[in-house]
């Protein structure tokens, strides 16, 4: 039920709209933008937009992912192919840093949270005159940094049993008869047995121990500087 009067007529015009464009299409009412001394030197800003046919390549890819944007490149290109007037639209950033690219564009620094506006009819913008508009589509994205200092951190539990420095291998003293708790035993015993045999124990080194483990002693037989005589270290036989 449309509402009477001026109520009404922006009613069914908000109808009409979201016939046209969809039911997520916002209007927005007469207002006068408190940034627009920014908007004007945006827009004038070279250095923005760079390339004249930036914006209509930024739109063509964008429409791939965007519907609202879909529809409106489908209606710009169909006014253009009947001879209709050509919508000329123009790129502004806020906050205006003059001389930074538009954030839509490849950088090498980006204006850090910077509202960037793609405008149609923007010829019609001016401090302190009064405006009204079609919010086409707008959302938030996040662009990441060229470079960025990370850490990666690991918790780790070592295992409690030491890697082992040698390994046994040991077969059946008889071939053909399972191990038994015996036999292995008894393998273990003469490998310490073994290993005994190739070392030579602290109490059969004697007194020669304590240089031990010093393998270069000084020796001097003329006795003319501090020398170790290795003879007088083993014990003579019957001594």
């Amino acid at each position: 039920m449309a509402l009477p009067g001026a109520a009404g007529e922006t009613e069914r015009t908000l109808r009409r709209l979201h016939t046209l464009i969809g039911p997520g299409c916002t209007a927005l009412p007469r207002f006068v933008p408190s940034t627009a001394d920014e908007l004007v030197a945006s827009l004038d800003d070279p250095g923005l937009g760079g390339d004249p046919l930036t914006v209509e390549v930024w739109l063509t890819r964008m429409e791939r992912v965007r519907e609202p944007l879909q529809r409106v490149g489908i209606a710009l290109r169909e006014v253009e192919a009947l001879g209709g007037p050509r919508f000329d639209l123009a790129v502004a950033q806020l906050p205006h840093r003059p001389g930074a690219t538009w954030n839509a564009l490849p950088a090498s620094s980006y204006v850090d949270g910077a509202v960037s506006l793609v405008l149609s009819q923007s010829e019609l913008l001016a401090p302190g005159r009064p405006l009204a508009g079609l919010l086409i589509d707008e959302w938030a994205e996040v662009i990441p940094s060229t470079t960025q200092t990370t850490g990666l951190a690991f918790r780790y539990d070592p295992p409690d049993a030491m890697a082992p420095q040698a390994i046994l291998l040991a077969v059946p003293p008889r071939l053909g008869e399972p191990w038994t708790v015996g036999t292995l035993n008894q393998v273990l015993i003469e490998t310490l047995e073994l290993a005994h045999v190739r070392a030579v124990p602290p109490t059969a080194l004697g007194a020669v121990r304590q240089y031990l483990p010093a393998t270069v002693l000084a020796f001097n037989a003329e006795a003319d500087a501090v020398s170790t005589n290795p003879n007088a270290l083993t014990p003579k036989p019957g001594g």
